[in-house]
């Protein structure tokens, strides 16, 4: 029973076999990690928090993913990020996008001296670590913290993708993944605040300017009646994967919130989502948390191709997956509509907790014209504050 309890809690998506989970479960146990000790007399404590995909630079490919930057520059920007982030010193990061992410999150973590937690998000075939095909792909996300802050990780969830699974064991995965990973942080003088990290599907938001482009080119004889369906069918597949993606994350978090007794939360992340979307509004509306850039004006875009030139002239090929069949004109509306300037990247935070800044990271470039990432990263400072016990 415990088996199987825990395996309709974990696989909310129902595409892992329990036989495939049994193996897992026989190698690396069960069941939630204890609470950590409520300090004597817990305090209000204020933290320094990065939010930051780090952008992995793979194109597609079947034996090897196609590196879509020279190895020099890629280097270049590794040493920005770490060299920003020394000086940063945040106490707890958040990063999207490291590959390989069991090696590259432990060099991370040494360099900055952190704890890290993570999880393979995407992966392909490997067994303990060795990666089979393709040979150069094992991403994931991970939480570090600064001592005196400790962690634990709880979970990696799968929000969505068909029969397979991530781990550092063993991978077998042929189409796209979503992963969250949960961990608990400990402070001394505040005790255990629940962090999630995530990263969701990569596609088209519906828009007004988007469903009236396609319904002007149908037409316009651009596009087929057959071919216009299509094309929204991928949309609206899209916006679908990324509000059952929401669904999964939220419903394994009330599980944990009740789990550990309603610690501080924070959720970050890559959510390929706008203020408009409707995975914003149901995070801020149906789950009651507050966003960490609150009335920031003007809007802080993560995603902004026009003023990281220096990174999105190697992405040109790695665009949105829609359907053009071929059209000009289609190929070259969601060209532009991908270069858009839009914030994708967040923090959201508890209600228990204060915001008292934001900033974007990473935005600048260095005296040699690098810059870190393909996306800006989030900068926030908070106090986590401890609620009067009745």
């Amino acid at each position: 029973m415990i088996f199987f309890d825990l395996y309709s809690r974990i696989d909310k998506t129902k595409s892992i076999s329990p036989f495939t989970f049994l193996f897992f479960f026989l190698i690396i146990g069960c069941g939630y990690p204890k609470n950590f000790s409520k300090p004597e007399k817990p305090q209000n404590i204020s933290l320094k928090i990065i939010n930051y995909n780090i952008w992995h630079g793979l194109g597609e490919g079947f034996f090897k993913r196609e590196e879509l930057e020279p190895d020099s520059y890629k280097k270049k920007r590794y040493q920005e990020q770490i060299k920003l982030l020394k000086t940063a010193k945040p106490d707890i990061l958040f990063l999207q996008e490291l590959n390989p992410v069991g090696s590259l999150s432990k060099k991370i973590a040494k360099e900055l001296g952190m704890l890290r937690v993570f999880q393979n998000t995407n992966c392909g075939l490997s067994v303990l670590g060795l990666d089979l095909i393709p040979i150069n792909l094992d991403m994931g996300i991970s939480i570090l913290v600064r001592p005196p802050l400790k962690i634990k990780k709880i979970m990696g969830l799968k929000l969505s993708g068909p029969f397979g699974a991530c781990n550092p064991y063993l991978t077998f995965q042929y189409t796209e993944f979503r992963y969250a990973l949960f961990a608990l942080a400990y402070h001394p003088n505040h005790g255990s605040i629940l962090l999630a990290n995530t990263h969701f599907h990569h596609g088209v938001e519906w828009s007004p300017p988007v469903r009236e482009k396609i319904n002007s080119w149908e037409k316009e004889g651009i596009l087929t009646k057959a071919q216009r369906k299509k094309l929204e069918a991928a949309i609206e597949e899209s916006n679908q994967r990324r509000k059952e993606e929401l669904k999964n994350l939220f419903s394994q978090q009330k599980e944990l919130m009740e789990y550990y007794n309603n610690p501080p939360f924070i959720l970050a992340g890559d959510l390929n989502s706008t203020v408009k979307s409707p995975i914003y509004k149901s995070i801020m509306e149906t789950h009651k948390l507050k966003d960490s850039a609150g009335a920031y004006a003007p809007e802080p875009f993560t995603w902004n191709p026009p003023e990281n030139e220096i990174n999105h002239q190697y992405t040109e090929k790695f665009g949105l997956t829609v359907p053009s069949f071929d059209k000009k004109e289609v190929k070259l509306f969601f060209q532009e509509y991908d270069r858009r300037q839009r914030r994708i990247d967040y923090i959201f935070v508890s209600q228990n907790i204060q915001v008292l800044s934001h900033s974007l990271f990473a935005k600048e470039p260095n005296e040699n014209k690098v810059i870190g990432s393909d996306h800006f990263g989030i900068l926030v400072q908070i106090e986590s504050q401890i609620q009067n016990e009745k």
